[in-house]
């Protein structure tokens, strides 16, 4: 995927966790952005929701949430 900022921007060169809603205290999945804004993440399960969150300078942290579809 492809993150970007609400203008349009890319949010290059990030890194941030990925966590399965339903198991808050599970496994993350780590992830970071290159300076496109492109990263990948492995391992999704369909009909599943996630919590992304990401970690930028400064301290200042972003989230939210998506599902993945079932088909």
């Amino acid at each position: 995927g492809t993150l970007l900022e609400a203008d349009g921007a890319p949010i290059a060169l990030i890194g941030g966790k990925v966590t399965a809603l339903d198991d808050l205290d599970g496994p993350t999945i780590p992830f970071f952005t290159n300076s496109v804004g492109r990263f990948a993440v492995s391992n999704l399960r369909p009909g599943r929701e996630y919590r992304v969150e990401l970690f930028e300078v400064g301290g200042r942290l972003r989230t939210f949430d998506f599902t993945v579809p079932a088909d």
